[in-house]
């Protein structure tokens, strides 16, 4: 039988059924021990005392013990606990994740660096005889878009107070794309989806590339790019696309978000994996110009 000297020191965080003797935790052993023994004796359940009590109901569900208790076996119950900890750290760990997907996309996206370029909502104005459905309309009105995104995307379109440009039938701009050395691509919604996120070039009668499929996963998958942007080493920013050892994780991350925009020809596809096409890749940080000065700060933390 263990001795009370046997009793571990290391704080633990008690089950719901002993926090309700012992409070919340994390808890010291000698402490949880003393609570135990402050409850037998409030309830009168000592049968020897000094020795051994008898355990009611709180104590049976709470110890997992029988209906006797000797003293001396009141370690061994509390050191059982021990055993709860790994599985409740994974209960919090989700819980966390539950919780950080749950928190606002623009409170996520305002983290570090991107506190100086929040979410910034679209007025009525911009929306004007814009064919969106509603889910997308109201995310625009209340949560909107940072005006400088990732990668090397700008969404200053609709900030003046003026709808969205009509780029072609269909496709309204909302705003650009591009690393500098060549023309902007145009970040449109398409009208026919009721507002489907496509890269177009406003030269070009191309068919539109795919970028999400609506505006929040648009928000998110920046969330989750410039995230991962963060992962890489002093060398490895001037790869002109993701490193290596992130690209899975990326393409895990992404497609999980938004499926429809992580095939192959996609907008995100091509980021993470570099294939040309419409969707250019930059080539070096240090080689890099603004599309327009007034986003060279912006632009320079991504």
């Amino acid at each position: 039988m263990p001795k009370p000297s046997d009793l571990m020191s290391v704080a633990f965080t008690p089950s719901p059924a002993l926090a309700q003797l012992v409070g919340p935790g994390p808890v010291q052993p000698p402490a949880a021990m003393k609570a135990v023994l402050r409850h037998v004796a409030e309830h009168q359940l000592w049968l020897i005392p000094g020795q051994s009590f008898r355990a009611d109901a709180t104590l049976r569900k709470a110890l997992g013990c029988q209906s006797h208790v000797h003293l001396m076996e009141l370690p061994r119950l509390l050191d059982a606990q021990l055993k709860l900890i790994p599985g409740e750290k994974e209960a919090l760990r989700k819980k966390r994740k539950a919780e950080v997907a749950a928190a606002p996309a623009a409170a996520r996206w305002a983290q570090g660096t991107e506190a100086e370029d929040p979410c910034l909502a679209f007025g009525e104005e911009a929306l004007e005889g814009l064919q969106l459905d509603e889910r997308n309309r109201s995310f625009l009105l209340s949560v909107g878009l940072p005006e400088c995104g990732v990668p090397f995307i700008d969404f200053d379109a609709g900030r003046e107070g003026e709808p969205f440009e009509v780029l072609s039938e269909g496709l309204r701009v909302l705003g650009t794309y591009g690393d500098g050395e060549e023309e902007d691509l145009c970040v449109c919604l398409d009208e026919s989806t009721g507002g489907r996120v496509v890269l177009r070039d406003p030269e070009k009668e191309a068919v539109p590339v795919l970028m999400n499929s609506g505006v929040p996963e648009l928000l998110e998958c920046m969330i989750i790019y410039r995230d991962l942007l963060r992962e890489r080493t002093e060398e490895e920013e001037d790869e002109p696309i993701l490193p290596k050892r992130l690209r899975t994780r990326a393409a895990k991350a992404l497609k999980a978000q938004d499926p429809q925009a992580f095939r192959p020809g996609s907008f995100w596809y091509r980021a993470v994996h570099g294939t040309d096409g419409p969707v250019r890749q930059r080539k070096s940080a240090s080689k890099r110009a603004p599309a327009r000065k007034k986003k060279t700060a912006a632009r320079s933390r991504r």
